[in-house]
């Protein structure tokens, strides 16, 4: 590797190169040998947009193409998405992490009545019994 004499002609060297290639020492994203400060300029240099790109749980982060397995990701991820709305819309309170249709029921778990339970403004409420 070149040794620099000032700070300042490496930077005008990256920036005169387009400021996305780097140095394994300041490597964030990979692909292949090369190093990159973004996962766009990644994706770019393996040749694929962003959208059909997946960065890898190592670090530096690998990227690949991958139209396939994107396409299982974002149907993975619109179920889990799908079953929080769903969950949360059957969540009306929730004690010790408990969730109940509504609040008369977490306060019935939390043993007190209604009308001495306290109800947190939170969505799902909240509830507890006062000590």
């Amino acid at each position: 590797m070149a040794r620099f004499k000032s700070p300042f002609a490496l930077l005008a060297l990256t920036l005169a190169c387009g400021g996305t290639q780097l140095s394994t020492d300041d490597c964030d994203y990979r692909e292949g040998e090369s190093c990159y400060d973004t996962m766009s300029a990644a994706c770019e240099a393996a040749g694929c947009s962003l959208e059909d790109c997946l960065a890898l749980e190592t670090y530096p982060a690998q990227v690949q193409c991958s139209s396939g397995n994107a396409a299982i990701l974002d149907a993975t991820t619109d179920q889990a998405e799908d079953d929080a709305v769903q969950a949360a819309e059957e969540c009306g309170a929730t004690y010790d992490g408990q969730c109940y249709e509504a609040a008369e029921q977490a306060c019935e778990a939390a043993g007190c009545a209604l009308d001495v339970c306290q109800q947190m403004e939170s969505y799902p409420v909240q509830v507890a019994c006062p000590e």
